[in-house]
Parts: structure tokens; sequence; C-alpha cells
């Protein structure tokens, strides 16, 4: 258990990774991918109600996220303490998936499910009620 406790809290861990350039790639195009996102959502948003009402923050957190594990990673290279911990690494990591999943979760039940009741709601007569007495 310390072997393990040391392993993800050591202050300086070294120079033995070989993910860097990896991680750059990652962090650029989770970037990039929130940039695209981001002119693609300002065009769907004024069209497609259940689109804005569930992915209002995909954009900012890719951003987020992706910055962070670019920081993450430059911090690593440059071995600086405290920051350079693998817990910090690992737990951003942790997080662009449990994001990712997120928002497949609530792109295939969730929003489907509105656009599909909206289309049914379109199909629809809807009937009007009124308060008046009707005549006979």
């Amino acid at each position: 258990m310390q072997k393990l406790f040391n392993y993800f809290f050591t202050i300086q861990p070294g120079f033995e990774m070989n993910y860097y350039i990896p991680l750059f790639i990652i962090s650029g195009s989770i970037i990039i991918f929130s940039i695209i996102f981001a002119f693609s959502y300002k065009k769907l948003k004024k069209k497609n109600i259940a689109f804005k009402r569930n992915f209002k923050s995909v954009s900012k957190l890719a951003l987020l996220l992706g910055v962070s594990l670019l920081f993450t990673t430059l911090m690593r290279y440059e071995n600086i303490p405290y920051f350079s911990m693998r817990i910090w690494l690992y737990s951003i990591c942790f997080l662009i998936l449990y994001t990712a999943f997120y928002y497949f979760k609530t792109f295939k039940y969730k929003y489907l499910k509105e656009i599909n009741s909206s289309i049914k709601k379109e199909d629809k007569e809807i009937k009007k009620y009124s308060t008046a007495k009707k005549k006979r």
C-alpha cells in the first residue's frame, strides 16, 4: 500500500515518462475540438432547442480539460515539485474519460429522446380546448 501511495504522490516523479508527445497531441486535439464545437454550437442553438439545452457547456468544459492536461504535461516535463505528481495526470485523464462518457450518454438517451418526442408532437394535431360552451 505504501508503494502505491508513493507512486501516485511522489513530489518529483522524474523523467522516465515516455508519453509526452501523445499527451500533447491529445490535449491539442481536445482544444481544437472545443473551438470547432463552439462554432457549431452557435449555429445549431438557434434551430435546435434540445441541442442547446443538453450541450451548453461542452466547449467550455473541453477547453478547460484540454488546457489543464496541457498544463499538467508541461509541469511533468519540467519536473516541477507538487505540480508534476502522477495523481494530477491520472485525475485529469479520468475527468476527460468521465466527461466523454457523460456526454455520450446524454446524446444517446436524453438528446435523441427529446428529438423524437418533438417530432411526434409536430406530427400530432394539437386539440384546442376552450372554456366556451359548445353549441348544439
